[in-house]
């Protein structure tokens, strides 16, 4: 998880967005060099719309963040499907 919050982080100060196979080379990486140490890892497996979703959500939140005044609360809801 922490891979892909930097990694988006990291495009979003460079302003160029990584491609789908970017984001997966990238996380192969990471995990490889996980892995080397001992440590469990996963690599990320998105799409061109997974990344489209999150960047959109991204975007939309740092543009309500920015509207929030000193002293007001900005309030996040969350949506966790039940498996079933």
């Amino acid at each position: 998880m922490e891979l892909l919050v930097g990694l988006f982080d990291s495009e979003r100060r460079i302003g160029d967005y990584l491609t789908a196979q970017e984001f997966c080379e990238r996380g192969e990486t990471y995990v490889a060099a996980r892995r080397s140490a001992g440590k469990a890892a996963e690599g990320p497996a998105l799409s061109e719309e997974d990344l489209a979703r999150v960047r959109s959500l991204r975007d939309e939140l740092l543009a309500r963040w920015a509207t929030t005044r000193p002293g007001e609360t900005l309030e996040l809801t969350f949506h966790v499907p039940v498996p079933g």
